[in-house]
């Protein structure tokens, strides 16, 4: 299988990084006619002079190809394969494209280590799997918060995901989700996002709003430009964070990893707005002035969502002595590093009954 899927990255998935996209054939399972798909892939494999554009280094190629076949083998295990749908050939194109699409700069300088990572976010996703729900009461507002551990799907930053619910009485209240992985007691965090399932209740909204929206105040240590900034966080995001924060804790996870930018997938964004400006503008000039409209827009919510994402981490730092966020990206790498430590105090009594439960599931890892 080894020979095969080094043929198949050398021969389709390299040549395809000069278009920017690989193509996958599937097929309609209703109709059974064949649809094509793209998948971004823009890097270079070399030294480049397009600072935006991620380099892709591979150190020791043979242990880099016997990575690949495991993560290869691991996805496939992980989402069996339905050939009614799409080919074997295919399936490994695809899941190799997607695994780069999750890559983050630094990854893609350490292609072996970053598949590692990826083998190790499959296997520890199926322990944590096999747990029950985790659930903890809150006397103070008479909440029950319970969450369990999801595989999610293949085109998603990770596969499996933290999902969370609140409930009080016959009122439930779905958290928003989570996409982690572990490697080595180490949590990566790649990205919240609310689910859709069904309606929030206003009772449980004004709970949470009540104890997350008030920054703490310390002239000696935030001024107020600083306590202006985190008051842009999302109360529902700070809640979901906090019970996932403890949840790996209580599993002796003290080292958290968080990834705000994924360059792959904002290249495909990019992508997709000239294909927009192409379609609606009747002149050259009509078309350049509407991609670069698009353009500056993408960028203020790119930014908007990789601060906001950040400013969750900073914002509970302020609010609980659990969180230090250590170094921020790029001081180091291209990830904001956390450490937790042991609870003894948070500035609101939703956060701190949370912090002080103590876990009722069996752990795992």
């Amino acid at each position: 299988m080894e020979l095969i899927i080094k043929k198949i990255f050398e021969e389709e998935i390299i040549p395809s990084v000069k278009e920017g996209k690989v193509y996958i054939k599937e097929y309609d399972p209703y109709t059974k006619e064949e649809i094509t798909f793209t998948y971004n892939i823009r890097y270079d494999v070399g030294v480049t002079s397009n600072l935006m554009m991620p380099v892709l280094i591979i150190h020791r190629e043979n242990q880099f190809y016997q990575l690949l076949e495991e993560y290869v083998m691991e996805m496939m295990n992980t989402y069996p394969i339905d050939e009614e749908i799409i080919s074997k050939k295919e399936y490994v194109k695809k899941i190799i494209a997607l695994a780069f699409n999750n890559a983050t700069y630094d990854d893609f300088l350490n292609p072996e280590q970053y598949l590692k990572r990826r083998i190790d976010f499959l296997e520890s996703g199926k322990k944590l799997l096999q747990e029950p729900s985790t659930s903890y009461f809150l006397e103070n507002n008479k909440l029950s918060c319970s969450a369990k551990i999801e595989k999610q799907g293949i085109m998603l930053e990770t596969p499996y995901r933290f999902s969370s619910i609140i409930k009080k009485d016959d009122l439930e209240y779905e958290l928003p989700n989570i996409s982690f992985g572990i490697q080595n007691q180490t949590c990566y965090i790649y990205n919240i996002q609310e689910g859709k399932h069904f309606k929030k209740p206003e009772e449980i909204e004004q709970i949470i709003k009540m104890n997350f929206n008030k920054v703490p105040v310390d002239e000696e240590m935030y001024h107020s430009y600083y306590r202006n900034k985190l008051r842009n966080v999302t109360p529902s995001f700070l809640m979901t964070m906090a019970f996932f924060l403890k949840y790996i804790y209580d599993h002796e996870i003290e080292t958290v990893m968080v990834v705000p930018y994924l360059p792959i997938r904002y290249q495909a964004k990019k992508e997709a707005h000239q294909v927009i400006a192409k379609q609606k503008a009747n002149t050259k000039e009509e078309e350049l002035e509407l991609l670069q409209q698009l353009e500056e827009k993408q960028k203020r919510i790119q930014e908007n969502i990789t601060n906001k994402f950040l400013r969750l981490f900073e914002r509970l730092e302020v609010m609980t002595d659990m969180i230090e966020v250590t170094l921020q990206p790029l001081e180091y790498d291209d990830m904001m590093h956390i450490i937790l430590h042991p609870f003894t105090k948070a500035s609101s009594s939703i956060l701190e009954e949370l912090l002080e439960k103590e876990m009722s599931a069996k752990k795992v890892l």
